[in-house]
C-alpha cells in the first residue's frame, strides 16, 4: 500500500486545521481564513517542488 503513511498525515493535518480555529480567543475571533489559505497555499507549493525535485510523483 503506497499511501497509508499519506492518508494518516492528511487526515491529522486536515483534522487539526478544523480544529484549530476553536483554540483563538472568543470562539475564533481573530481567525482569518484568507491568511490561513496564503499560508497553506505557500507550503503546498514548497512541498510539491520539493516532491517533484525528488522525483516521488511518479
Amino acid at each position: 500500500m503506497r499511501g497509508g503513511r499519506r492518508v494518516v498525515a492528511a487526515s491529522l493535518f486536515h483534522t487539526m486545521s478544523n480544529v484549530s480555529w476553536m483554540l483563538f480567543p472568543v470562539m475564533g475571533s481573530h481567525y482569518d481564513p484568507m491568511v490561513t489559505a496564503v499560508i497553506l497555499a505557500v507550503l503546498a507549493t514548497i512541498v510539491v517542488g520539493k516532491a517533484g525535485n525528488a522525483g516521488e510523483l511518479r
